[in-house]
């Protein structure tokens, strides 16, 4: 770690000069890193935006930059997710887009930063890195730097845990991504292990459980069901808050041009939604091959090319209504989802983002052979 006495100075985010220093410092940590997959540009400043990203809606942030005699070092942003305080009741700040060089003076003065902008507002407890809603990339990378994270996942240098844990930073909660490829089931979901596959015939055949794929022709009314079903399904997680139709449907409607309707699924009895899974091409497959963060009227012909050989679907949500869990519907969705998600052609399928607190998921996605290949940490510590 390079140490220096030359000051650090930390100042919001006041021009535009100043935004477009922020969004592109990451091209500076990650040049040289092959497995980063650089964000597209227009994509982080709409995030970014309080007037066009529905999430700043609930929500308020600062952005910081740290510099050192003139050059920028490091970024931060302050937020706080009104939403969540209410329905947790708990006065919780959080930091994000956190990003430094390998010092731990600059990664102090980001952390004092926004510390103080978060304690200025009542917080008494700062958690991160979450950049910005619970859908967006969370999380300090622990194990995996070898490995080329799928669409929504973080990439961050072996170095930030230690810069973080040593400013005082305890684990809150880990996050996992697995994978499972089909060769290793002989490309055949029969192969999986026989105690599921029983049970997912015995909740087919005795709950009147029937999964289908989503209709795109009735795009509206599926999202609403969704976003019902993801908001009721994990209020039983340790932290999580609910999501506004509006920020979930404008969501779902940003994904829509690289979704495959055949790796969404519902569950339902007696025509009621009661459990769903959702999977999306991993665009990191093809986004990769694209360094400057830009796309040009010129590059949508090669986008397409590479979304064209996309060989891995990522699950990123399942969930099911409490009253039918521990009933193995968990189980007959995996199935029903995998089955699909064979059946398109796809080698791999990812799952992730899974919270270590969420036990049963992971605990089914472990017995059908998933393996964790990235391991991220979100920290917290007393304001």
């Amino acid at each position: 770690m390079t140490k220096t006495q030359t000051a650090v100075d930390v100042q919001p985010v006041a021009t535009p000069d100043d935004l477009k220093c922020f969004v592109r410092f990451p091209w500076r940590i990650y040049a040289n890193d092959p497995y980063w997959v650089p964000p597209i540009i227009s994509q982080i400043e709409k995030r970014l935006d309080t007037q066009r990203n529905p999430f700043w809606e609930y929500a308020e942030r600062e952005l910081f930059l740290a510099r050192r005699s003139g050059e920028v070092v490091g970024t931060v942003a302050a937020i706080v997710n009104h939403q969540h305080n209410q329905q947790l009741n708990d006065q919780t700040g959080f930091f994000g887009f956190f990003e430094t060089v390998d010092d731990e003076q600059v990664a102090e003065a980001l952390i004092v930063a926004a510390s103080d902008w978060l304690r200025e507002r009542g917080k008494d407890l700062m958690r991160g890195p979450v950049n910005g809603a619970p859908t967006d990339e969370v999380g300090v990378l622990l194990a995996g730097h070898d490995r080329r994270p799928s669409i929504w996942e973080g990439h961050t240098p072996p170095y930030y845990r230690d810069l973080i844990e040593r400013l005082g930073f305890r684990k809150y909660d880990d996050y996992f991504a697995y994978e499972l490829w089909f060769k290793d089931l002989d490309w055949d979901l029969r192969n999986l292990p026989s105690k599921f596959l029983r049970v997912a015939e015995k909740v087919r055949s005795k709950t009147g459980v029937t999964v289908r794929k989503v209709d795109v022709n009735q795009w509206d009314s599926e999202v609403a069901k969704i976003h019902y079903l993801y908001n009721v399904a994990f209020r039983t997680i340790p932290g999580h808050t609910d999501m506004s139709l509006e920020k979930f449907s404008g969501m779902a409607a940003s994904l829509r041009p690289f979704l495959d309707p055949n790796l969404i699924v519902i569950a339902e009895v007696d025509g009621q939604p009661v459990g769903f899974a959702v999977a999306l091409m991993d665009l990191n497959e093809a986004l990769c091959h694209f360094r400057s963060g830009k796309l040009y009227p010129w590059d949508l012909i090669r986008l397409k090319w590479h979304m064209g050989r996309i060989r891995t679907a990522c699950g990123k949500m399942l969930g099911v209504l409490p009253e039918y869990r521990a009933r193995g519907l968990e189980i007959l969705l995996g199935l029903e989802f995998g089955q699909h998600v064979l059946g398109k052609g796809y080698e791999r399928v990812e799952m992730s983002l899974l919270q270590e607190k969420n036990t049963m998921i992971n605990r089914i996605v472990q017995r059908v052979g998933a393996k964790p290949y990235l391991h991220y940490r979100v920290y917290e510590k007393p304001l």
